[in-house]
């Protein structure tokens, strides 16, 4: 097992996918561990093989029900795989698994704030979709106020995107006055079912 697993990892530090793909299966048959789920759902994951990853990484979250900590990290990989498919109900409900086991986890709560974003993207942009960014600032502030790490990304990410905001028009035409409380449970956005303020 230990031959197999530095062969892989030799062949992952080479850049050469088949045979590390190659050892990976071998150490599977050798040792179908959690943490060998784990490292390979990670590979495939990086090789953007999306649906292989979620499998193993399901068989590796399956292992890891008496970790919390280990379960929250899996739950919080699978967010990011739905996330990189486009599939962004599976990446929230993923991301908020991994909250379930740490409500203090600053990443899953940025995360939920991009996949907001993304969300609103191919979207015809009227002002009922520029609301929706309120709704991923409440995200990645919160993010910033469990983690002192995310401070400077959501600082960042605020700057980003606070262009595309409301504007005092829209919300005037709307009828939209700061610190109402604001539903994002419409059309496109039906899914999101959250509420925000206005800003």
């Amino acid at each position: 097992v230990e031959v197999v697993r530095e062969l892989f990892s030799i062949y992952g530090a080479m850049q050469m996918s088949a045979k590390q793909e190659e050892m990976g299966a071998k150490l599977l048959e050798l040792d179908p561990s959690t943490a060998t789920y784990l490292e390979l759902a990670d590979l495939k994951q990086g090789n953007a093989d999306y649906q292989d990853a979620l499998d193993l990484y399901a068989e590796a979250l399956a292992g890891a029900s008496e970790d919390p900590e280990l379960s929250r990290d899996i739950e919080f990989k699978m967010a990011h795989t739905y996330y990189d498919m486009g599939r962004l109900q599976s990446a929230r409900l993923h991301a908020r698994k991994a909250l379930g086991h740490d409500r203090s986890f600053g990443e899953a709560y940025f995360l939920i704030g991009d996949i907001l974003v993304k969300a609103v993207q191919d979207s015809e942009f009227e002002r009922q979709d520029r609301a929706v960014y309120w709704l991923a600032m409440d995200y990645w502030e919160r993010a910033a106020s469990t983690d002192s790490n995310l401070r400077s990304r959501t600082s960042s990410k605020v700057r980003q995107f606070a262009q595309y905001m409301p504007t005092k028009e829209d919300k005037f035409f709307q009828g939209w006055n700061e610190g109402d409380e604001y539903a994002i449970d419409y059309g496109r956005y039906d899914w999101v079912n959250e509420t925000t303020h206005v800003r």
